[in-house]
């Protein structure tokens, strides 16, 4: 398959866009160019998907490899230009070879919430940002409660040349869910301040609500000061491999927020996530690292997503020991 550029869909059938097979929904080869009957015995694994929030959304559980053992949320912008492609990983392993599909995909153990700014056309979309990233998948939304890292990575100003003048002053709460309905997800509340000259303006105060679902998806909305207009951005992790992430920020914006004071707030958080990759794809994993009283939440974090790891996941550990010694096989 060629899984890298991604394929079409032509009456109702995924078409590889190598050599034009066609694969019907139920996964098996309906067409062959050049021959006369399909090829037998030949299919592409399928997956539970769900058009949402102006998203697609994959469910990856109960597959062979470490990519499918995660959940993904794969954004769409709305003019259906692929964010993320399905077929970079679905089509992880020469699906075309794979056996057929003998059972239905497990079901979801729990559903994505429809945002109504979105999926309802209340916010106009603004644009979106994307990054490949170097590490586990786990990595990635650690940085959530990890509020001893704010202090330090983003207290400069976006505009670093303007750090003299201008600084980030942040305060968070985070919080996993703890019934049986939202223990898939975890809340942060956060307030994001500005300081001129070391004095903190309250009236510049950003209020920020994160809803992290699941390990690789996030719903963020910002209330912006001063009356301006709110903003919601949808964050996912779509794993590539183990040890390859791809991260997509999709941002939304209420009309009343002027589109230029959009775009500015975009290339913001494009700054700010450029501080965080080179630390991502350089970070050493430790099962047992030293804590400060400040990491608390990072300890949390970690006994809270080891929930979403099943019987035939392959651990972080496990993932880093491998690339290691595939380096040296090298």
């Amino acid at each position: 398959m060629g899984r890298a550029i991604g394929g079409t869909v032509v009456n109702d059938c995924l078409t590889c866009p190598f050599h034009g097979w066609k694969f019907d929904a139920s996964g098996e080869c309906r067409e062959s160019p050049g021959c006369e009957h399909p090829v037998k015995g030949v299919s592409v694994e399928r997956y539970l998907c769900a058009e949402q929030n102006q998203m697609v959304l994959v469910w990856l559980e109960g597959g062979r490899d470490a990519v499918r053992r995660a959940r993904a949320g794969i954004p769409l912008a709305p003019s259906a230009t692929v964010v993320a492609a399905a077929p970079s990983f679905i089509a992880e392993r020469g699906a075309a070879t794979s056996p057929p599909v003998e059972s239905e995909p497990e079901q979801p153990k729990w559903r994505v919430p429809v945002e109504d700014v979105v999926h309802g056309g209340r916010y106009q979309f603004v644009g979106l940002v994307q990054h490949e990233i170097a590490a586990h998948i786990q990595e990635i939304p650690e940085n959530g409660p990890d509020g001893a890292h704010l202090s330090t990575v983003h207290q400069n100003f976006v505009v670093e040349s303007l750090s003299w003048l201008l600084e980030h002053d942040w305060d968070f709460t985070w919080t996993p869910g703890d019934t049986p309905d939202t223990k898939h997800t975890a809340v942060v509340g956060m307030k994001l301040g500005l300081r001129v000259l070391g004095k903190f303006v309250s009236a510049l105060l950003v209020r920020v609500h994160v809803t992290q679902v699941g390990p690789a998806l996030v719903h963020e909305y910002l209330t912006l000061p001063l009356g301006m207009g709110d903003v919601y951005f949808a964050s996912s992790v779509t794993p590539v491999s183990p040890l390859r992430q791809r991260y997509t920020h999709c941002m939304w914006a209420s009309p009343n927020l002027p589109r230029f004071v959009a775009k500015l707030l975009l290339r913001g958080l494009l700054a700010q996530v450029n501080r965080d990759v080179p630390i991502w794809n350089n970070k050493t994993y430790r099962a047992r690292p030293p804590f400060s009283k400040l990491d608390a939440n990072v300890k949390r974090f970690r006994a809270w997503f080891a929930n979403f790891y099943g019987p035939q996941s392959e651990s972080f550990a496990e993932a880093m020991r491998r690339e290691r010694e595939s380096v040296l096989e090298w």
